[in-house]
């Protein structure tokens, strides 16, 4: 098997992956694991005095885009999309080098085992549960090259992360000392139920209050003027590789196909295995999935690979010559390839197409402004330099034009200005509203009136919501962030009190307790232990960050030009 996988090109390595049975513990060495100090002649900066090596900064970024990826289902974006989050990849990059090399430091050791455990845990299986080779396969290929990643990447992420882990139980040992009475306490304070009132406004009741004028929309539009302005867009020439092209070529470099599907089949069991419906699919239907999964990863790869191949073909014929959008076109032509121009996208949105979201990243970091670089002579800096996988194929792109961001007239947004200025009025009246029933609900109840009282005084309506109480995660009857703002009004407030106008992004709320029910003691028995588990261990995170910010400072230098390197 080794020896026929090395005669084969690289590409064919995944098709075999994800069609036999094999292990990859062997690829789970710690000791691909790079050093800090690799020689290179860019500052990269230091961590505990030692300079960070180029290959162990870009490592580290990939761990970071990797977590980026498991916290919140995505890959991290475009530099600006990503301040927008309040996350800075570079400064997190420098953070996850200093835990690296306080794990080295500690001489920390993750074992294989552990690692293969934490990845069966973030594919859903149980410890004993054994990883099906071809979904691992897939992800690696599909989830992983797709974005600048490797399966070592991963392994190593995983290895860290584990080492990290054990940072935290290590400086974070203080945050166990929690005694079961104060857990308790903490216990009641965050189940105890609640029955409450809530009297909403919301921008929608006062829409027909605003009043409207030709000198109110103008000056509204020339105050809110970034709110109209069109972003920067950019216009791509493409090549499409799809991969139903090379159904044929990658069904033939699989022998014995039938036999490897009942092999695959057989190892996942027929229960994992299930329809859109969760029931288990019959053997046949099993079967026809992993063949259709198979040739998707074997026929995507190959298209990458042509793509590669076209790109290679592409710098050694303009090695020396200028490169431009015709000639790319040229070169495509000759190939019997045809060129297409994506309409216009914006880095937000990307462009309609079954793509990920390095294809918008890669589009974007495209330009014209290096074409008197003495470093890129043949401007290839229009064209991407590797192919961009989609769902369906794999691409190559080159910059057709860019076009600069603009403020739209206010003859083109008239419409859009009226609605929204109908909407920030109506949403103004409903705070003004809001506060001054506030006030009312404070001095009435003071003075020994009823909320519902005050409520029909007002003109106001009121609902009564269901028990709930600071646990509660799903309640029905409001959206996420306003229910989870209207916990946060009740939190400490004693029965029989109103809390002041809570302002919202659409109005806001006055809120009114009822009664406060007693928790349910059976349960609190029954869920006190994991409870305490919980609490321990959200103090020991509590207790390490402190750790962290008093020893990260000083143990790492970023050079000052960081955020341009890697």
């Amino acid at each position: 098997m080794i020896g026929t996988i090395r005669k084969h090109q690289a590409w064919l390595w995944y098709i075999i992956i994800a069609v036999t049975i094999v292990t990859f513990v062997g690829f789970l060495s710690p000791s691909r694991n790079r050093g800090y100090g690799d020689g290179s002649s860019v500052d990269f900066g230091s961590v505990f005095g030692e300079p960070v090596g180029r290959q162990a900064f870009r490592d580290a970024m990939a761990e970071e885009r990797l977590d980026f990826r498991l916290r919140y289902n995505q890959w991290p974006a475009q530099e600006e999309q990503l301040r927008q989050m309040g996350y800075d990849l570079t400064a997190k990059t420098y953070q996850r080098l200093f835990l690296n090399a306080k794990v080295k430091e500690l001489k920390i050791e993750v074992s294989n085992t552990a690692v293969l455990r934490r990845i069966r845990q973030y594919f859903g299986l149980g410890p004993d549960q054994a990883l099906p080779q071809n979904t691992y396969a897939e992800f690696v290929v599909k989830e992983l090259n797709q974005n600048n990643c490797s399966q070592f990447d991963f392994e190593r992420f995983v290895r860290n992360k584990l080492g990290h882990e054990q940072l935290i139980s290590l400086f974070g040992m203080s945050g166990e000392l929690i005694t079961p009475k104060e857990a308790e306490s903490f216990y009641r304070r965050e189940n105890e139920p609640v029955l409450a009132s809530v009297a909403f406004f919301t921008s929608t009741n006062f829409a027909r209050q605003v009043d409207v004028t030709p000198q109110a929309l103008h000056e509204y539009y020339t105050n809110n003027q970034s709110a109209y302005r069109i972003p920067e867009r950019v216009e791509v020439a493409y090549i499409k590789f799809d991969k139903t092209n090379f159904l044929t070529e990658v069904s033939a470099l699989i022998t014995n196909f039938d036999q490897t599907v009942s092999a695959i089949y057989a190892e996942k069991g027929a229960a994992a295995f299930k329809d859109k419906d969760g029931k288990q699919m019959p053997e046949a239907e099993a079967k026809a999935l992993i063949k259709t999964q198979v040739l998707d990863t074997g026929t995507l790869t190959l298209a990458r690979k042509k793509a590669n191949t076209f790109i290679n073909e592409t710098y050694e014929k303009f090695a020396t010559s200028p490169f431009s959008i015709e000639n790319f076109t040229e070169l495509a032509n000759e190939k019997g390839l045809e060129v297409f121009t994506s309409k216009p996208f914006d880095a937000a949105t990307g462009p309609k197409l079954k793509v990920t979201s390095e294809f918008t990243q890669a589009a974007f970091g495209l330009s014209e402004t290096n074409r008197n670089d003495l470093e890129d002579k043949t401007h290839r800096s229009l064209m991407y330099k590797k192919p961009l996988s989609g769902e369906d194929a794999a691409y190559v792109i080159a910059l057709k034009r860019r076009i600069p961001s603009r403020l739209q007239s206010f003859e083109e947004v008239k419409s859009e200005v009226i609605k929204d200025y109908k909407h920030t009025k109506a949403s103004e009246l409903a705070t003004v509203a809001g506060d001054k029933f506030g006030s009312t609900v404070t001095n009435g109840l003071a003075s020994g009136k009823t909320f519902g009282e005050l409520c029909e005084e007002a003109d106001v309506k009121s609902i009564n919501l269901p028990p709930f109480s600071m646990a509660t995660r799903v309640f029905p009857e409001l959206d996420k962030n306003q229910f989870q703002e209207l916990q946060h009004a009740v939190s400490g407030l004693p029965v029989g009190k109103a809390s002041p106008f809570m302002q919202q992004l659409d109005g806001g709320f006055v809120v009114y307790v009822k009664e406060r029910q007693a928790v349910d003691l059976a349960k609190m028995k029954t869920d006190l232990p994991a409870f305490i588990e919980q609490l321990r261990a959200n103090r020991q995170i509590a207790a390490f960050n402190e750790w962290f910010q008093k020893n990260y400072p000083n143990a790492v230098r970023r050079p000052v030009t960081s955020k341009d390197q890697g």
